[in-house]
């Protein structure tokens, strides 16, 4: 163990060192690491050390025992080609004690052509045939096993796990693999197939022998899971990794106390974030404050195993992370053991290939008792009979050799326990009857499943670890040969697949099993008792509802929760050392807790369990009779009176004894049979107190009649149970109930009828049929039988959903009805009952069709269906306010200009069928901007294109309108302006006009010679309508001015008219030569105005010379003198105008 909380193994890394090696060596050598060599008797410390860091020395006894037998388990095997299997020897020495020598043993095959056996055990099939296995130290041979090879091939893989296939990062968890067989058996393989993760960064599955299996998170998230043999693979399965941390750690029992020598078993189980609770018992690191009391181990195969060393007490953790667990007590005594009591959990005898566990209970100097079923060394007094395991894992399990008898007794620390005498038939197999709670099941949900074999002889065995389960269809749903969950059905998918249980060539009648996609409704706690004393447990179950009306145990599926941990812990740990199960609540002080279940969300209803203080003062036994016939079987009680005057039911915690096994024999649970005439003392012991024998006669009566009720002929629906009831006549005139003691049968598998105890005489009918009988036999007497006809299944209950709901008004809403039927099947009726609403002002139902119409907005009425004389479950319908149900935009289509804006309209339709504008209201949108944008608020969209198209919706409350399609086209004329606006213009000129048009993009352009120009008034001026030059053709008056385009006019400029004006002069003569002496020249002034007119203006103008001493012009008439020779320029002016003309005087 590290500073930091984590474990490895160091087996190959320390360095061992025994402290006497005259007593025995222990090896340091590659591959044999840690290998003990015993030298001689004695006691030697066996260590380990690395780094400066030394174990606890640990004590090694050598005796001089010797050893006197060797069992090989499996007893027989039938093995397929390709398929390994391991065996295992477990010695017996003169001493009483059993050790496996497995590794020490010489193992043998009679016939190496059908199977080889390796040095370790292992045995390899060659061909198909029969073998026998042994082993052999010396001169000490164990009896031989049969191992049968078949030529049987592989189907297919399934992949399985008992805890799921969810964990939270740093919780394992372990996978099985089952090969399916053409001839129908199953095989654990695995250990031989080849793991693959498909996500190693998420998890890992180790292929490490040892741990073959193992899924090992790395990071959150899934991966699918194979396994892969020969060419054949498994259905993926998905393992999640989930993110949920650790937020406590609770370990069992709170409180224990155990004597030296005697190992306590501890579990741990993790609650994390997300409320589910796992067995982390493997995954914590376990601590021991004082390891000079005990120590605890973390090794594989032993997590969670305090070993005493001293007396005193210890408080012992479990660790995980940064996380770690309240500490727990544990005791160590210096009480010695006293006795040992054995006893068969089911029966004493039983057919060969039938298998029977036996437990033991130690009895402490102290009054203390302890289950040392794991512990004590078993022994057959004839092997050839039968063998007992001393083996991890199968303590205490009986294998039947032959027909015969032998004693079984145990044997601890020189204690050992009463004989017990077993019997092997020679019955043989004749039937297999397959049991189930239910024919369906909920996705989810795992279902249990039970094989009863019948024998020649009548005798019934329950041999549901002994037999091959298979399903006809393992997509449907898988069950397991697996260790731990045999005979455990787990569902993949919707549908139905047949369950079969085969043995020795035997095979049952397939067992439809259905799965359903029924949802868990709720769950309840069954309460068998809530107050109980210290060292007292009790055990909780809890069954869910489904919402097809069915039931199922859920006791192993739920997650247990105790409020308060420090009063009373209950149990997530599945089956652990055979005491904690789960929903076993165990006492740690005296006060009050809560007790829940939990599962998919859905919680029981909370039960208060109380711990009292008193202290056991008596123990009171009771049964039925205090004298029977041969071959009664009949319940005792112990009630336990505490010194606080409570009581308390012991019967299952007490150890039961009897005081002669010849005449009465008493189990476990308190199941007492009478065996031959005599009497016999039956106590119970519990905590040191014993109780006061019972004295039990058994007479030398004998049965004249047996009689079954019901007696007459009795019509059960499929699905429908009855319990029959058996009682004797003996000859002494006494009648006994022999219910639990009879052998029954059905003449049928149309009817089965159970030989279980706890459930004897429980006939279930099947299918339909007539003519079906039931007897019972004792030994050679048989009952008169009773018919049984079985009828079609009937309607027991309705399920109608949803179970709550709000709908708004003018809305409706369809119900479903599921009826469960008396065979477990489940249909929908939903057609077939009568609809009822309770408040038709809120809501009334089509009676037929079961959907419901909304008519107020708010109210609630109850939805009920019947059918023959059924009613459903109350379904609550709640009525709201009327919702928005469609919304409608308008226009559905529109064109518009780059530049350009769109409203659009949008109207809300509701479930009462109102509508209402609510354009203001919903929520714009359009699907390309780069075309249009719309205010998401109002509705206004702008085309930001000059083409293409985009989608405009509207949407409220999740509901969104119809598609309007807005198409971009180019940019349009938007209006036009003209310069000059004004203008005044002399007759006869002309003024040009332009004209500029502005577009919905915001752009312009001279659209001067596109526009179409026109004049108002066309006596005053004319346009040009292409040009937009305009002539004046008045001297006075005005004229407006526009021009057009595209349905677009632009402005009006006014155009003002005026006179004539001159616009040139022109003088005559043009450039004379004149003679001096014609002394004078007339010259004459033209002028020509703008509207082309001319007129003589010789007066009007200016006249000048440029050389008045040759020429001059005195005054306005235009006559010109001549002085002298030369040249003169005259010129003329007028209005800014003027023009000259050269006179030359000779």
């Amino acid at each position: 163990m590290y500073s930091n909380g984590v474990t490895a193994d160091l087996t190959e890394s320390v360095i061992w060192t025994s402290s006497s090696t005259n007593v025995a060596t222990i090896s340091n050598s590659v591959g044999s690491n840690g290998l003990v060599t015993t030298v001689a008797t004695g006691v030697t410390n066996i260590s380990a050390s690395v780094s400066g860091v030394s174990s606890a020395p640990m004590a090694l006894t050598v005796t001089n025992a010797t050893l006197s037998s060797i069992a090989v388990t499996p007893n027989t095997k039938t093995l397929p080609l390709g398929i390994t299997q391991q065996y295992t020897a477990m010695g017996t020495f003169s001493d009483g004690t059993s050790l496996n020598i497995t590794s020490s043993v010489s193992w043998s095959s009679n016939n190496t052509a059908v199977a080889t056996i390796s040095a370790s055990g292992l045995a390899t099939p060659v061909a198909a045939g029969n073998t026998n296995i042994k082993a052999s130290v010396g001169n000490v041979t164990s009896p031989a096993v049969s191992l049968t090879v078949s030529s049987a091939a592989l189907n297919s893989i399934s992949v399985t796990s008992t805890t799921g296939f969810s964990s939270p990062l740093g919780v394992n968890t372990q996978l099985t693999a089952t090969g399916n067989f053409s001839d129908g058996t199953t095989q654990d393989l695995t250990s031989q197939v080849t793991w693959s993760s498909s996500s190693t960064s998420v998890a890992t599955v180790s292929n490490v022998a040892g741990s073959n299996g193992l899924v090992i998170p790395v990071s959150v998230g899934t991966t699918n899971i194979t396994a892969t043999l020969n060419a054949t693979s498994s259905i993926a399965v998905t393992q999640t990794v989930t993110s949920a941390t650790l937020s406590s750690i609770a370990v069992t029992p709170g409180t224990a106390n155990t004597p030296l020598g005697v190992a306590q078993q501890y579990t741990a189980a993790g609650t994390y974030s997300d409320g589910s609770i796992l067995n982390i018992t493997s995954s914590v690191t376990w601590s021991s404050s004082n390891t000079n009391i005990a120590t605890i181990s973390n090794a594989t195969n032993s997590s969670g195993l305090a070993s005493p060393v001293a007396t005193g007490s210890t408080t012992i953790t479990a660790t995980l992370g940064s996380d770690t667990s309240l500490g727990v007590t544990l005791t160590v005594s210096s009480a010695t053991l006293q006795s040992i009591a054995v006893a068969s959990t089911t029966t004493y005898s039983t057919a060969l290939g039938v298998q029977t566990q036996f437990t033991a209970t130690g009895m402490y100097s102290d009054g203390t008792q302890q289950d040392i079923t794991s512990q004590v060394t078993w022994n057959s007094s004839s092997t050839a009979v039968a063998t007992i395991s001393n083996a991890t894992g199968s303590n205490g399990v009986l294998t039947p050799a032959s027909v015969g008898g032998t004693q079984i007794t145990a044997t601890k620390s020189g204690v050992s326990s009463n004989s017990v005498p077993f019997v092997v038939t020679a019955a043989t197999l004749s039937s297999i009857a397959v049991t189930s709670n239910s024919n369906s099941t909920p996705l989810g949900q795992t279902m249990q499943y039970t094989a009863i074999g019948t024998y020649s002889d009548g005798t019934t065995a329950n041999i549901t670890s002994t037999v091959t389960w298979s399903s006809s269809n393992i997509n449907i749903a898988t069950i397991s040969n697996a260790s731990g969950s045999i005979g455990l059905a787990t569902p993949v998918a919707v549908g139905a697949t047949n369950i079969t249980a085969s043995l020795n060539g035997v095979n049952s009648t397939p067992d439809t099993l259905t799965v359903n996609n029924a949802s868990l409704v709720s769950i309840a706690i069954d309460e068998p008792g809530n107050t109980t004393p210290m060292g007292v447990n009790t055990q909780y179950t809890a069954t869910a509802t489904y919402s097809d009306g069915s039931t199922a145990d859920v006791t192993n599926s739920v997650t247990w929760s105790s409020s308060a941990g420090s009063v009373a812990t209950v149990s997530n740990v599945s089956g652990f050392s055979g005491s904690y199960t789960r929903g076993l609540t165990t006492p740690v002080a005296v006060g009050t807790t809560d007790v829940t279940a939990s599962l998919n969300g859905i919680t029981s209803q909370t039960v208060t369990f109380t711990v009292t203080g008193g202290s056991l003062v008596s123990i009171a036994v009771s049964s039925p009779y205090s004298s029977t016939g041969e071959g009664v079987k009949q319940q005792f009680q112990a009630i336990g009176t505490y010194s606080d005057g409570t009581t308390a039911n012991l019967t299952q915690s007490v150890t039961w004894d009897s005081s002669s096994t010849s005449k009465v024999t008493i189990n476990a649970s308190g199941l007492a049979t009478s065996v031959a005439a005599g009497t016999s003392n039956i106590t119970a012991q519990f905590y040191g107190v014993t109780s006061s024998s019972s004295t039990l006669t058994v007479t030398s009566a004998t049965i004249t009649t047996l009689t079954i009720l019901p007696n007459t002929t009795i019509t059960l629906p499929s699905g429908v149970k009855q319990q029959f009831t058996a009682t004797a006549a003996y000859s002494d005139g006494t009648l006994y109930d022999l219910t639990s003691s009879v052998t029954w049968t059905s003449s049928s598998p149309n009817v089965v009828i159970s030989n279980v105890s706890g459930s004897a005489g429980l006939a279930t009918a099947n299918n339909v049929s007539n003519g079906n009988t039931i007897t019972a036999t004792y030994l050679t007497i048989n009952s008169a039988p009773t018919t049984v006809n079985v009828s079609a299944a009937v309607l027991q209950s309705i399920v109608i959903a949803p179970a709550t709901v709000t709908v708004a008004k003018g809305l409706t809403k369809a119900y479903t009805a599921t009826g469960a039927y008396s065979d477990g099947s489940s249909q929908d009726i939903t057609n077939s009952v009568t609809w009822l609403s309770a408040d038709t002002a809120v809501a009334t139902i089509n009676s037929s069709t079961g959907v419901a119409t909304v008519a107020a907005a708010s109210g609630t009425t109850d939805i009920t269906a019947s059918l023959n004389g059924i009613t459903s479950n109350t379904a609550v319908l709640t009525a709201s306010a009327a919702v928005l149900q469609s919304i409608t935009i308008t226009p559905a289509s529109a064109t518009v200009a780059k530049g350009l804006t769109q409203a659009y309209t949008a109207t809300g339709t509701y479930s009462d069928n109102s509508t209402d504008n609510i354009t203001n209201q919903v929520t714009w949108s359009s699907d390309n901007t780069g075309v249009a944008t719309i205010n998401a608020s109002t509705g206004v969209a702008t085309v930001v294109a000059a083409s293409g198209t985009t989608n405009v919706t509207a949407s409220s409350d999740g509901v969104t309108s119809n598609t309007a399609v807005l198409t971009a086209s180019a940019a349009t004329l938007q209006s036009i302006a003209i310069t000059p606006t004004t203008a005044t213009v002399a007759k006869g000129l002309t003024q040009a006009y332009s004209a500029t048009g502005t577009y919905s993009d915001n752009s312009t352009e001279d659209i001067t010679d596109s526009v179409t120009w026109s004049s108002s008034n066309t006596a005053v001026a004319t346009i040009n309508s292409s040009t937009g030059v305009a002539t004046i053709v008045a001297a006075s008056g005005s004229t407006n001015i526009t021009a057009a385009l595209g349905g677009k006019t632009s402005n009006t400029a006014e155009l003002t008219a005026s006179a004539a004006t001159l616009v040139s002069i022109a003088i005559t003569p043009a450039d004379p030569t004149l003679a001096l002496s014609t002394g004078f020249v007339q010259l004459t002034a033209t002028g020509t105005y703008t509207d082309n007119t001319t007129g003589n203006i010789t007066s009007n103008v200016a006249w000048s010379s440029s050389n008045t001493g040759v020429v001059s012009v005195p005054g306005v008439s235009g006559v010109a003198a001549l002085y002298a020779t030369g040249t003169s320029q005259i010129t003329a002016t007028m209005d800014g105008k003027s023009d000259s003309t050269t006179i030359t005087v000779q």
